[in-house]
Order: C-alpha cells, then structure tokens, then sequence
C-alpha cells in the first residue's frame, strides 16, 4: 500500500499521547498501547491491543467509507513524495561529491602543469648552459 520507509507512526503519535488519559487493560491485566492500523478498511483508526493476546478495543469508531478510499491513496502518494525527494538528496550528495572530486582533479591537473612548465624552464636553462659549454670548447 504504501512505501516501506513511508512512518505512519509519526503522523498520530502526539495527538495519541495527548487522549492517552484513561488505561485499558486485557484480559491477562496488561495495560493495552494505543495503537493505529493502517489496512485497507481501517486506515488510520486506533484501537487498544497488545501484541501478546488476541484481546483489543476500538477506540475511533468505524472510518466512512470516502476516507476508507481517500486515506489509503493519499498515503500511496506521500510515499511516493518521500521516495522521491530521497532520490533527489541523493542526486544533490552525488553532485555536491562530483564537484569536490572535481576540485581536487581542478588542483591536480594545475600542480601538474605548474611542474610541466618548471621542468620546461629547466630545460630552457640547461639547454643555454650546454650552448655556453660548446662555444667555449669549440
């Protein structure tokens, strides 16, 4: 239904916790969490269940059947808003890092050339110093 690093937990927790006042417990004594199911026919409706006993309550009463539609498609779509704003993070890193490889590249290549045109110099030089040698044996 929806993206696998979509976290529906994030988008009920505060008001969760703000009507969280009264305990239910099951049948073994166990304070019950509140907690939200996000299937296809009850979307977002919370209900009190542990993961240990088949026991649990509704706290919402029954979704209509509009958000029953509604809900599960707008869920699909923030999933696929995330997934894409994930990919272009990715493309913004991948670019950010592709410069700086080029920068480093930038600096090598003028270090290079700086080298290539000292190494000329040097030979420009030495080349003099050989002219001046053979004029004085010659």
């Amino acid at each position: 239904m929806h993206s696998k690093g979509l976290n529906l937990t994030r988008l009920c927790t505060e008001e969760e916790e703000n009507e969280s006042s009264g305990e239910i417990r099951c049948n073994h004594g166990y304070v019950l969490p509140l907690l939200t199911t996000w299937t296809p026919r009850n979307p977002g409706r919370r209900y009190w269940g542990p993961q240990s006993c088949d026991f649990w309550v509704w706290k919402d009463s029954e979704i209509d059947p509009r958000s029953k539609f509604v809900i599960p498609k707008l869920l699909d779509k923030m999933g696929e808003l995330e997934n894409a704003l994930e990919g272009f993070e990715n493309l913004a890193n991948s670019r950010t890092t592709l410069k700086v490889e080029n920068t480093i590249e930038e600096d090598k290549m003028k270090k290079t050339e700086a080298q290539l045109v000292k190494l000329q110099d040097d030979m420009e030089k030495m080349k003099r110093e050989e002219k001046k040698w053979k004029s004085k044996i010659g």
